[in-house]
């Protein structure tokens, strides 16, 4: 029941969440109407999406790709299925003028047509970062590590570099960066690919972390298409392995081939990495390793530099080329310093992220001189984030004292409802999401910060609810009918607290 609720509330907030960013999202053209009046687009963390569809704005699909036109104006698309590596199941999608939502057919779909990429208007080198697995694909877990977050720091710390050594007009490169992602969302790999091709990428890097079923499997590998490896994805393939090993020191498992998706389907060279294997607790340590990532993510900069022909350059802002250290314990507050909270994880704005110790809930950065902005969080407390200015060659402490949170309240008249109006009253935490739960079939609506979820009793309940978001009290009527008399009702309100979920005090009602 739990499970449920949880993916069913958010399901709902990554799409608001989808909508509230789609503006600011980097976009690639993918398809245009034949009248030019609709175009789709694939943005970062949205997948699929349309402008000007049916005189619409903006329309999310979200999972697809491959969308084309026809003469009547409707939309065709794939939407695939995978593993991560391999695409297991696809189908064909189409969305018609007046409908609702696209929905599946075995009629026969015109053909995918990709758009000739638009050249960038200076001298930079397009390149696609790609975070593997994501959203609801976690990857492998082992040692309290998810591959998807994994793949996403390193990412993310490379578009970083990448950023960097453009803005850095003394030496390196200039880089049009396409990331696949950059939050934890799913992206299909159709959709990686077909995005890149799309894009016009010179060179594609896939990032992942490895697993076995045993803990002694360790080491670093990567791949390139089988039958490149002589061309230019085998030569990056080599340059990349080789500065894998050079920046986490781990075993060399060697370059390899194999027909992963995202290797076999984009036009240009690809090469997938598997830095190191998340079940072994020494691999795993360099994941957890802020310092670690970057040196990963410095690497394969490098390599990518080289692989464009380009000689290797570390870029510099300017400042003191040297690092600092920014540290700290994470603790609660209502406790004092010396309750410290063990396992909590801390995010900077790029995207790297460490988590605190487990015994002393001490975290540390090796980071460039600069100003930068953190979120902490653990389970059973409000994330808080803080900001930080640190010095080359100088350690800055930032330690952050998390607030613990309680379960929601509920605050019902009677046992008993005389058939007409049960007044329901639910006090919660103003900045967290609330489910209240009527029944066992849930099917979400939204009301603010809250929501309520009404299996079986439709047409048989009326409802008048009102938020009061700065107060978090969310105050609910229900008119019942005649056709309830002598059923149960079992009301339940659960709270999202952190990164997990707490049940308040149930209640429950016979309608007489």
């Amino acid at each position: 029941m739990l499970r449920s609720l949880n993916a069913a509330f958010l399901a709902f907030s990554f799409t608001s969440a989808l909508l509230a960013a789609q503006a600011n999202s980097q976009r690639v053209l993918l398809a245009t109407s034949p009248d030019g009046a609709a175009h789709a687009y694939f943005s970062p963390d949205i997948g699929l999406w349309l402008a000007g569809f049916h005189g619409k704005a903006r329309t999310v699909i979200g999972h697809g790709s491959e969308p084309r036109f026809d003469a009547a104006g409707r939309l065709w698309f794939t939407r695939a299925f995978d593993d991560g590596h391999y695409v297991t199941r696809q189908i064909t999608m189409l969305f018609e003028p007046g409908a609702r939502a696209p929905r599946a057919t075995n009629a026969p779909a015109p053909a995918y047509r990709l758009p000739r990429p638009m050249q960038p208007l200076d001298a930079s080198v397009k390149v696609v970062v790609d975070a593997g697995h994501g959203g609801t694909d976690p990857g492998a877990l082992g040692n309290g590590l998810r591959e998807a977050d994994v793949n996403l720091a390193v990412a993310k710390r490379l578009q970083a570099w990448l950023d960097l050594d453009t803005a850095d007009t003394r030496g390196g490169g200039a880089w049009n960066v396409l990331m696949t992602r950059t939050t934890d969302t799913f992206i299909s790999l159709d959709a990686r690919t077909n995005a890149a091709n799309a894009f016009g990428a010179a060179s594609f890097l896939s990032v992942h972390m490895n697993a076995f079923s045993s803990s002694s499997a360790n080491g670093s590998e990567t791949y390139c298409y089988t039958g490149t490896e002589t061309r230019p994805a085998g030569l990056y393939r080599n340059r990349i392995q080789n500065e894998v090993l050079a920046a986490w020191g781990l075993t060399n498992r060697g370059v390899k081939t194999a027909g992963f998706y995202v290797l076999r389907y984009t036009s240009m060279p690809a090469v997938l990495l598997e830095g190191g294997f998340i079940t072994n607790a020494t691999d795993a340590s360099r994941m957890k390793d802020a310092a670690r990532i970057d040196r990963l993510a410095l690497g394969l900069l490098w390599a990518t530099q080289e692989h464009h022909g380009i000689q290797r350059y570390t870029p510099s802002s300017g400042g003191g080329n040297k690092p600092g250290t920014l540290t700290g314990v994470v603790y609660d507050i209502t406790q004092g310093t010396g309750s410290r909270v063990v396992d909590a994880t801390v995010v900077l704005s790029n995207g790297v992220l460490v988590r605190s110790a487990p015994t002393t809930g001490l975290w540390s950065f090796s980071l460039a001189a600069g100003t930068y902005k953190y979120v902490a969080s653990a389970p059973g407390y409000l994330p808080l984030e803080l900001t930080r200015t640190v010095t080359s060659e100088q350690t800055v402490w930032g330690s952050v004292g998390l607030q613990p949170t309680t379960a929601p309240t509920l605050d019902c008249p009677d046992s008993v409802i005389g058939g007409a109006t049960l007044s329901i009253r639910v006090g919660a935490d103003a900045s967290s999401p609330v489910l209240l739960v009527l029944g066992a079939s849930p099917s979400l609506l939204p009301l603010g910060s809250f929501g309520i979820v009404i299996p079986d009793l439709q047409g048989a309940l009326t409802f008048n609810a009102g938020v009061t978001s700065s107060s978090g009290v969310l105050n609910l009527g229900l008119a019942t009918t005649a056709t309830l008399r002598g059923a149960r009702l079992l009301v339940q309100p659960f709270a999202l607290r952190g990164q997990a979920w707490k049940l308040g005090n149930a209640a429950g009602f016979r309608i007489d």
